[in-house]
């Protein structure tokens, strides 16, 4: 007797020894597990999202997506009814746990070791989340333990609010549409703030399966499940009886998903902003394009319908002739329209920024500002007659010619040159100053390119692009620096944070002296003033070749 005694205590000490030892294994085991949650860091809740472009006017005038359609929309924005009707389906004691439900838990590990297989879920919604952020669908325990992990993130670094928003905004609601505001608009034609609970119940039961359940596949099967939806919500006060009877009998429209759409406004223009945007915040045009941003643009819709009228007008479908056009605003630099090509469809390649071709005589006012600095003036005379030019390594003379071989042949002011266009006096102006320093000048208004100081330059036979001599004159015109052609006004992210504000940029080294480019604006109305154009019988001038 005494001997079983002996036994059972020891039995008892040994087994106290091992509870204890479990039970400090454990609180280290959870320690552990925390400390390491907390230095991994907040997990991002975002995915792709879908980024939207604004015109001036603040109305939407594109969007670019990823892989999928996305939006992010925050939880103030959601309706109550889904909020309410995807709780009571998914996960109802969602505020009251920290991201695992054990009774929920418990009840699917029980029924798995029964069938000896992971048969039943009990993910909340936290779970679910951090499945749909991060991992993949399979059901394999090592699957579950990183989503345990994820899941504890989450909740650890981020409030149930965060977390609701977030999941409502990434869960998969078939047919391509991630989110509530994506499958709001493709299941009803509509904005997520505008559901009905009739319409929130029904979108509330796809995720479970977007293709068992879509009500534009198997509408039966999405309308028992809307019902059992509303019967939880009134089991568990979101709704009463006569709430949910109401919603039962409502009636239910859906959008036709095979309706064609709209027209995209200014392509070449929101193609412009897709890589404007992409170098503003150091990131690639994909990124750019699913990253959820709220891209703010200079379009006005206006200017671009009559930019786009007179292309239609003047160049005839049929003709092989491509087109590139631009309109800025000389006060800001925005550009309010352009046109890359005829048919965006047909030619995506921007002609406006990507294609290059000489400029012709628009590179004269640039030199004529470089000259003025040099010590010209408006009336600085020049005879205009056939000359040869002496170029240093060249064997032949550059001897450059007006257009139709037309000369002055006596004196003329650069006030004169400048409005004729003429040649001799450019060329002239451009050997004497030094090649050089048109090039220097071109740099300081924008056009960063290695021009080859070649007396032919000053005729514009070197390319630039159509934005670039836009953005140029605009500097001109202002006499300032600061002017910059641009088609960003500002961009924010999906949550409405500021990332980047358009503001004019002063650059000391590239000053622009706004005497000299006001002297140069006026001479370039030349053309219009009676009196100014030297012309005789015998000798008319007409406009340059360079043109």
């Amino acid at each position: 007797m005494r001997s079983l005694f002996k036994r059972t205590y020891k039995w008892g000490k040994r087994g106290f020894k091992l509870a204890l030892f479990g039970l400090i294994a454990g609180v280290v085991l959870t320690i552990g597990v925390l400390i390491a949650a907390v230095i991994q860091g907040p997990p991002s809740l975002t995915t792709e999202q879908n980024t939207v472009f604004y015109g001036s006017d603040g109305e939407i005038i594109g969007e670019d997506q990823g892989a999928e359609e996305r939006y992010w929309i925050d939880i103030d924005d959601m309706p109550e009814s889904l909020k309410d009707a995807t709780l009571a389906i998914e996960d109802r004691r969602f505020y009251n746990h920290f991201g695992f439900d054990f009774k929920r838990i418990a009840g699917a590990a029980l029924t798995d070791l029964k069938q000896m297989r992971m048969a039943e879920g009990a993910s909340t919604i936290t779970q679910q989340y951090a499945r749909n952020l991060y991992l993949s669908h399979d059901k394999t325990w090592t699957r579950k333990l990183h989503e345990a992990m994820y899941a504890l993130r989450l909740e650890i670094f981020y409030n149930k609010d965060e977390i609701l928003e977030g999941y409502l905004n990434t869960i998969y609601y078939g047919h391509g549409a991630y989110g509530v505001e994506a499958a709001s608009r493709y299941y009803f034609d509509k904005n997520a703030e505008e559901l009905s609970l009739k319409e929130a119940s029904m979108l509330a039961g796809i995720p479970k399966g977007p293709s068992y359940y879509s009500p534009l596949d198997n509408e039966e099967n999405a309308e028992e499940r809307q019902e059992l939806i509303l019967t939880e919500m009134e089991n568990n006060g979101y709704i009463t009886p006569s709430e949910k009877e109401a919603a039962v009998t409502a009636s239910i429209t859906y959008a036709d998903p095979d309706k064609s759409e709209e027209k995209e406004i200014a392509p070449y223009f929101q193609d412009q902003v897709v890589t404007e945007a992409a170098g503003i915040l150091d990131v690639s045009r994909e990124e750019i394009e699913s990253g959820g941003f709220h891209i703010h643009t200079t379009l006005k819709e206006d200017h671009q319908n009559i930019l786009e009228e007179k292309v239609k007008k003047n160049i005839p479908a049929e003709e092989e002739i491509q087109v590139a056009a631009a309109v800025m605003d000389d006060q800001t630099g925005a550009i309010t329209a352009m046109i890359g090509g005829k048919d965006y469809e047909e030619s995506p390649y921007n002609r406006a920024t990507q294609a290059e071709r000489p400029v012709g005589s628009t590179i004269k006012p640039f030199l004529y500002y470089a000259a003025l600095q040099e010590g010209y003036s408006p009336v600085t005379m020049i005879e205009s007659k056939p000359t040869e030019f002496e170029v240093s390594g060249k064997s032949e003379p550059y001897a450059p010619t007006n257009f139709n071989g037309k000369f002055a042949d006596k004196p003329i002011t650069m006030a004169q040159a400048l409005a004729i266009s003429d040649n001799i006096y450019a060329v002239s102006t451009h050997m004497d100053i030094g090649p050089e320093k048109l090039v220097r000048t071109l740099q300081d208004f924008g056009i960063d390119k290695q021009f080859k100081p070649n007396p032919s330059l000053a005729l514009g036979y070197s390319s630039v692009s159509l934005l670039d001599m836009v953005t140029a004159y605009g500097k001109l015109v202002q006499g300032t620096e600061s002017i910059s052609g641009h088609t960003v006004s500002k961009i924010t992210d999906q949550h409405g944070s500021v990332l980047y504000e358009y503001e004019p940029v002063y650059d000391k080294g590239k000053a622009i002296d706004k005497k000299t480019a006001f002297a140069v604006t006026h001479m370039m109305t030349g053309m219009f003033d009676s009196g100014l154009t030297p012309t005789t019988q015998t000798s008319p001038v007409h406009q340059s070749t360079a043109n």
